[in-house]
């Protein structure tokens, strides 16, 4: 890659950061609190997209999975490129996943929402 590409690529690079922390400022500080909801409608905002990204990767992960079952014995190509994407799918997934279940832990712990009384009630 030349050195132009380069300078290209980080610039776009910078760019993308630049507009992820930009959006992320306006969801947790920049946005007003609900009128109902009160703060509780931030979590819409980076919670519950971590959600959206696990229940669309674990599901195709487990259709690549099946499919490389399948496939391994038929066609060797379409295989491999159905366990490739399972273990991407697998990787994003648990990223997601994780994601989801800190950020919710940590609203929790922020808020109160528990009222102390634990997971139980």
């Amino acid at each position: 890659m030349t050195r132009k590409g380069i300078i290209i690529r980080w610039l776009w690079f910078g760019g993308a950061a630049g507009l992820i922390a930009y959006g992320l400022f306006l969801a947790l500080w920049g946005s007003p609190p609900d009128s109902q909801q009160g703060n509780m409608v931030r979590a819409f905002y980076y919670h519950f997209p971590n959600w959206i990204g696990a229940g669309i990767f674990l599901p195709v992960n487990l259709v690549a999975s099946v499919a490389y079952l399948y496939l391994r014995k038929k066609n060797l190509k379409s295989a491999f490129k159905a366990d490739s994407l399972a273990l991407a799918t697998a990787e994003m997934g648990v990223v997601y996943c994780s994601l989801g279940m800190i950020t919710g832990s940590l609203w929790v712990v922020k808020n109160g929402e528990s009222g102390g009384r634990g997971m139980h009630g």
